[in-house]
């Protein structure tokens, strides 16, 4: 089962995961400073399986790269659009006249930080 989902996955999404050792307990990931550590530092777990000749890790987790995952997410132009519909969207007609919210965006928290971006990037230039 697991194997028939990975093999249809595989063929709908072109992106290959990086394999991280990490505790068995979840505890942490074997990568920057533990990469080298044979025991998990917060449960003193071992990292890998008793009488395996090969080093065999416990558990892993399967890891994404964002950069992929954003590449996925844009080439399709229907979900690419949506995806853009923040940076595109301004305010809904009559906003401020009435006092109706049109979309989360005409709230005035973010059209405050907007303004007080807009004043920084005025100041420097």
């Amino acid at each position: 089962m697991v194997i028939s989902v990975f093999i249809k996955l595989k063929s709908i999404v072109p992106i290959k995961p990086t394999w991280v050792d990490i505790c068995i307990n979840s505890c942490c990931a074997y990568t920057g400073k533990f990469k080298d550590n044979e025991l998990c530092e917060y449960c003193h777990m071992p990292r890998f399986q008793a009488g395996s000749s090969t080093r065999k890790p416990r558990r892993q987790m399967a890891f994404f790269s964002i950069k992929d995952r954003l590449k996925i997410q844009y080439q399709d132009p229907k979900g690419s659009e949506k995806l853009k519909y923040r940076a595109n969207y301004t305010h809904r007609q009559g906003f401020g006249s009435d006092g109706k919210i049109g979309d989360i965006f005409d709230g005035n928290t973010k059209n405050s930080c907007l303004m007080d971006t807009l004043k920084m990037i005025e100041i420097l230039l």
